[in-house]
């Protein structure tokens, strides 16, 4: 699987789960929030595997994290590894021979430069599978 492929599947799959997303670290300082922006950052092929990391980052505004959390919760799903209904444990490719599969590695709050603002990251690894 390319990198192209893979970065149209898991933007694809963000916002199906999360509304306004977007790809990279250049956010436009007057895009409307609350928003969803995820990279990667960083692979390491491993014959016919690679491990990539990337970070999903949740911004809101106000000083009730409540919907924040829910935003967290519905991107992150239920950790159900069969059918997950989120990225984590998420399937891109299906049966016995995913093209990738993701893994949560952590879940936290992120500090902001503004009271007003909430932040939250989801960090992951995925194996994409080159067989």
């Amino acid at each position: 699987m390319g990198l192209v492929s893979f970065i149209t599947a898991v933007d694809t799959k963000l916002k199906a789960l999360g509304g306004r997303v977007f790809y990279g670290d250049q956010i436009n300082p007057n895009t409307p929030i609350p928003y969803i922006s995820w990279k990667y950052t960083a692979s390491n092929p491993l014959e016919t595997i690679e491990d990539f990391f990337i970070e999903v980052s949740f911004t809101d505004s106000g000083t009730d994290a409540t919907r924040i959390e829910t935003a967290v919760d519905a991107v992150d799903g239920d950790g159900d590894q069969t059918n997950p209904t989120g990225l984590n444990y998420y399937d891109y490719g299906g049966g016995s021979s995913p093209s990738f599969r993701m893994y949560r590695m952590n879940r936290g709050s992120v500090p902001a430069v503004n009271e007003n603002l909430l932040r939250r990251e989801l960090r992951y690894q995925v194996r994409v599978y080159n067989l």
